[in-house]
């Protein structure tokens, strides 16, 4: 078996040296690749059960990655159960490798092929059901063979996910949330052969369905979390299909995300950016969030313009002060704000949100605070995940304050009587933080130079690289900023 392993291994990229994973959500992408084609991963039978083929599947390794214990990415191709290649997963199973995971891209049999099934199986669509059952099985098959092998991978058995485009993603559903003795052969009361190492469990920890059709049974509480990516306009598998799905998962009370998109057809958004990230980075995010339970990190974001404004005149005049706070994803900002998930502990529709803004070198006077409650915030698009609106409620005693966030845009405008008063403000540096429930916050900091004819503060935007925000003023934080 290992001889196979190490047969036909090719590099495939170079992202940076030999080093150690950063941490155990394994998002960044900084492993050489290496992929090990045509390993055999069991046999299935075809042309009616009356031979045998060899499965195989390639490995992606994250070459110098020395963890005993990574996470397993399983991809299965699309092609409608009568076409496709292993091969048409490359791109998915190497950003996968890229961040330390061990992909495996697998084949299995197609309805050309002329595999049995059980005869009691049902399938939506008729001439294609022995083919979309011996698919299943197929699966199964490669999740098995992994557990069989795992001292061997250096992997976690406890951490096996499967995901695939269009069929795929449909055999990721029937493969992920079925039991063991579901597809375990093709046919009922079938001897499983050896080299399909039936004493393995089939189990897996999540599934990423992009979009595949439908399971419409099967589904049940203890199910792993779900990722599901579709549009609207699909016009080879119809969105109804993955709404179904959406419906079982809320019945059973699975974790899932769901992107039901507006723009593209059939599987037409892996270009896209969705709430302001490529799609790997999505998914990313979803592996984060669902699976590895890693709290969002404080981020830091260049701030594309950053003013604030009062006026000098005696007695003031209210309605010129001002703040007006803008960070979009440019070239330069390599960490756009991102819309947290809807129902999250970040979601300011559930939870609300406070804007500060202070000098980290300051002192409680320095820090002007503004809460933004939750009845002010409303969701922009399909679902809450999308992005958010704030507006202060009408003859609000606060600062009349707005607020957008979506698809990679922050842009934040205070104005009116409750903004802060920059009377006695100094030179220096300013931080505005932005705090989406207890979860998420976004910070950006400046160096800002006064003008005295309009008490203007104007923020020099700086290239931040770090993820953690400036320290706030020790202290309860006052209502008024330097008044």
């Amino acid at each position: 078996m290992l001889r196979t392993l190490l047969k036909w291994t090719m590099p495939v990229l170079l992202i940076i040296g030999m080093q150690n994973l950063a941490h155990g959500a394994y998002d960044e992408a900084i492993w050489q690749v290496t992929r090990t084609n045509g390993v055999t991963y069991g046999q299935g039978a075809i042309n009616g059960g009356n031979n045998l083929v060899d499965l195989q599947l390639d490995i992606y390794r994250p070459e110098g990655n020395t963890d005993e214990n990574k996470p397993v990415m399983v991809f299965a191709h699309g092609g409608g159960f009568t076409g496709g290649n292993r091969g048409s997963m490359s791109w998915l199973s190497t950003a996968f490798a890229q961040r330390g995971y061990l992909a495996v891209s697998i084949s299995y049999r197609l309805q050309g092929q002329n595999p049995p099934a059980d005869p009691n199986y049902v399938f939506y669509t008729p001439n294609i059901t022995n083919a979309v059952h011996a698919s299943a099985v197929d699966a199964k098959k490669a999740i098995r063979w992994l557990r069989a092998n795992a001292e061997a991978l250096g992997i976690n058995t406890d951490r096996i996910f499967i995901g695939g485009t269009s069929a795929g993603g449909f055999i990721s559903l029937h493969a992920g949330i079925t039991d063991d003795e579901d597809y375990f052969t093709d046919l009922p009361g079938q001897t499983p052969l050896a080299i399909n190492n039936p004493n393995e469990t089939a189990e897996v920890h999540g599934i990423l369905n992009f979009c595949g059709g439908a399971m419409l049974s099967g589904f049940d509480s203890d199910d792993p979390p779900v990722f599901m990516a579709h549009t609207v306009g699909d016009g080879t598998v119809p969105v109804i299909l993955p709404d179904l799905v959406e419906d079982e998962l809320i019945a059973n009370d699975i974790p899932y995300e769901y992107y039901r998109l507006a723009n593209g057809g059939h599987c037409g958004f892996f270009s896209q950016t969705i709430d302001g990230l490529g799609f790997v980075d999505l998914l990313v995010r979803f592996m984060n969030t669902q699976v590895w339970d890693v709290a969002p990190e404080p981020r830091m974001i260049p701030a594309t313009k950053l003013q604030l404004k009062d006026d000098n005149r005696t007695p003031p005049n209210l309605r010129r002060r001002k703040l007006n706070f803008l960070a979009k994803t440019s070239p330069r900002n390599l960490v756009p704000p991102v819309a947290p998930l809807a129902l999250s502990e970040s979601d300011p529709t559930v939870n609300g949100a406070t804007l500060e803004i202070y000098r980290p070198d300051g002192t409680p006077a320095d820090h002007f605070v503004v809460e933004l409650p939750a009845a002010g915030w409303t969701a922009i698009g399909p679902d809450a995940a999308r992005g958010y609106r704030y507006k202060a409620p009408a003859n609000s005693a606060e600062a009349d304050v707005r607020v957008r966030l979506k698809n990679g845009l922050l842009k934040i405008l205070g104005k009116g009587a409750g903004m802060p008063s920059l009377q006695n403000a100094p030179q220096g540096a300013m931080s505005l933080r932005l705090l989406l429930g207890s979860t998420t916050q976004y910070c950006a900091s400046t160096v800002a130079g006064r003008e005295d004819s309009t008490r203007q503060y104007r923020a020099e935007p700086q290239t931040i690289l770090t993820s953690g925000c400036p320290d706030r003023p020790v202290g309860s934080a006052s209502q008024a900023f330097l008044d």
